[in-house]
């Protein structure tokens, strides 16, 4: 596993040290294995990040894979692509974000694979309208408390943020613009040109 690691950084055995310690740290003190640890390291890897980085997401990955019944390497792939989505979020802020997400399926009918599954649609348009991490997950979990099918609430979000671009409006506008209305579906349609 240390090999395929090295591989992929395009370092040495000896150059990932720092890895490799982590790996057996981590392995000794939490519920992981330092063969668990070292394919959540391979998982952010693969996403670009650097071996510092991967430090940095490693512990609270651990912490938040255990919080959310997940698997590590799905989480590290999750939490990596939200690092990598949104311009205000770094690798310091695993612990965050994990937290967001641990605490969203606690308090929402989300869980972890409609986490999976939803956020990746809504990110890139979120963080293009300027919507955080933290409220895109609070609305996809209102929307999920609704029975609303993840896949279905996270495309709808993506084009309400991306029509609210095109107006040049600021979504939360535009839906308080609906909220107000006496018959929300024309308001949505008029909006939106379909209702949401």
């Amino acid at each position: 596993a240390n090999a395929t690691l090295s591989g992929i950084l395009q370092i040495s055995k000896e150059e990932m040290s720092g890895l490799t310690d982590e790996s057996k740290r981590l392995g000794a003190e939490t519920a992981k294995t330092a063969g668990e640890v070292v394919e959540l390291q391979t998982a952010y890897a693969r996403l670009g990040f650097s071996q510092s980085e991967i430090i940095d997401l490693t512990e609270a990955t651990i912490n938040g894979s255990i919080a959310l019944n997940a698997e590590l390497g799905e989480t590290a792939t999750l939490t990596g692509a939200m690092v990598n989505t949104f311009d205000d979020l770094g690798t310091t802020d695993a612990p965050r974000i994990l937290d967001v997400m641990s605490l969203a399926t606690a308090k929402s009918a989300l869980n972890f694979e409609k986490l999976q599954k939803g956020l990746p649609i809504v990110a890139g348009a979120a963080n293009a309208a300027g919507i955080s991490f933290t409220r895109t997950t609070a609305l996809l979990g209102k929307l999920s408390d609704s029975g609303i099918d993840v896949s279905t609430s996270a495309t709808s979000l993506r084009n309400i943020f991306i029509e609210s671009a095109a107006q040049g409006l600021n979504y939360s506008e535009i839906i308080q613009k609906i909220k107000d209305s006496q018959d929300k579906l024309t308001a949505s349609n008029d909006e939106f040109g379909k209702p949401f």
